[in-house]
């Protein structure tokens, strides 16, 4: 054969098994990139194949029925003799699923097609990753009805490594200011965490059903957008986090110049057996934020050792403006614990807001920095009050005794026409937003 502008070589190299032993009867073909007609050959009885006369780039690909191959070719363009494959009666599939960004996304279920080869269900874990091993051709796809994904599948017939670029699919929106994410599932919610810096509206109440939740938003990954409730609830927040110093936790964990508004939690559960830092139903760390007309209602908010900074609705908020808010939770810690913010650090301020809730300070090596309100306060506290049963601090936040946390008389200055409402002698205030809460303490 005349192969102009290229000189002939050699190639040799192994087909080996799981055992790394030598197979015989493997069929070697010889793809050329300009057309070329090489004979195949065969392994001998060492696994071994030599093919002389070749020219130019060629892909070379071992073929044996109901067999796989860790690769499925290798590219040559002059002489080599340190070629291997390694053959199995089945073949390992090892893929990714992450967001543009390279996030990892868990918890996403993997459907094969056929799906002879698969036991149980196979979704992603906490790193994005799946794996498995096959013994036919497969369509590998995962499934979701939050993420649209890229590309939709693949087809595998060996030793494959595929990668799911992930898109959340929210119920509307393009994530502007002017044109926000519609979220009304709880996956959507938690896809709120892999685009930080988009602006979004809640179109439906939320149940996360109790199961694991991972903060939206942390220190080196801040949430900088914009999160209106629009008056909906998110229910069952919990974050258990045993044997772990925990920082910025909450269902958002730490945000930064971002806004949230009319946003209720209620059912929270976050528990943190070996200490942690900037802790809060709603927010862990807020910084250079906005957040009103939001809510925490029933639950606890339980740090057991060295919990510094803890919230019922935010944990510590720095040059953070919070307005017609409340907390009704249950919260330990040992400094900085206070019913609504944890520490109200400079420039930060707090407006037309309560808090009624129970404060552990039995644990805390300094009860001082527990409030009603406020734990530590260097900001400002403006009309707004506390439960004096369950604390008895001062000069943070307005103590009042039960019965006149019931009367609209004692809240000066408070909207009660278009924010807030009361039940005379009946309820604490509440956002109109929201209604009435059951009453848990008192």
């Amino acid at each position: 054969m005349n192969f102009v502008g290229y000189q002939e070589y050699t190639v040799s190299g192994w087909v080996l098994d799981e055992q790394e032993m030598g197979v015989l009867g493997v069929t070697i073909t010889f793809v050329s990139e300009f057309g070329y007609d090489f004979e195949p050959v065969v392994t001998g009885e060492n696994g071994l194949f030599v093919k002389e006369g070749l020219a130019g780039p060629v892909d070379i690909i071992p073929v044996y029925p109901d067999h796989f191959f860790d690769s499925k070719s290798w590219r040559v363009e002059e002489a080599e003799s340190d070629i291997y494959f390694f053959m199995d009666d089945e073949y390992m599939v090892k893929g990714w699923v992450e967001m543009a960004d390279e996030t990892p996304l868990a918890n996403i279920a993997i459907s094969f097609e056929p799906d002879d080869d698969i036991t149980e269900p196979v979704f992603t874990d906490e790193w994005g990753e799946f794996e498995v091993w096959l013994t036919k051709p497969v369509r590998i796809k995962p499934e979701s009805d939050d993420y649209t994904f890229e590309p939709e599948y693949y087809d595998v017939d060996g030793f494959s490594y595929p990668l799911f670029v992930a898109e959340p699919d929210f119920a509307g929106g393009t994530g502007t200011a002017e044109d926000p994410y519609l979220v009304e599932t709880a996956e959507q919610l938690r896809a709120v965490c892999y685009l930080p810096d988009k602006h979004y509206r809640q179109i439906e109440d939320i149940d996360l059903n109790g199961e694991q939740w991972f903060p939206i938003g942390w220190d080196e990954r801040p949430f900088t957008g914009t999160y209106d409730g629009d008056g909906h609830k998110v229910f069952n927040l919990d974050l258990d986090l045993p044997q772990t110093y925990a920082t910025a936790v909450g269902l958002f964990g730490y945000i930064d110049n971002a806004v949230i508004r009319d946003l209720c939690v209620q059912g929270v559960g976050i528990f943190i057996d070996s200490g942690g830092a900037e802790i809060g139903g709603l927010v862990g760390y807020a910084e250079d934020s906005e957040i009103s007309g939001c809510a925490v209602f029933m639950g606890i908010v339980d740090v057991e050792v060295s919990g510094e900074n803890v919230g019922g609705l935010v944990g510590k908020s720095v040059r953070t403006s919070i307005s017609n808010c409340l907390a009704r939770v249950g919260i330990q810690g040992t400094t900085g614990i206070g019913g609504l913010v944890g520490t109200n650090d400079s420039g930060s301020s707090i407006t037309n807001s309560f808090a009624a809730c129970y404060i552990n300070t039995e644990a805390s090596f300094d009860p001082t920095t527990a409030g009603g309100l406020v734990g530590i306060n260097l900001g400002t506290v403006t009309n707004s009050y506390y439960d004096d049963q369950f604390a008895t601090d001062t000069g943070k936040g307005s103590p009042k005794p039960y019965a006149e946390m019931k009367r609209q008389e004692t809240f000066e200055g408070w909207d009660f026409i278009n924010i807030w409402g009361i039940i005379e002698d009946g309820t604490y205030p509440y956002q109109l937003n929201f209604g009435p809460m059951v009453e848990t303490w008192g």
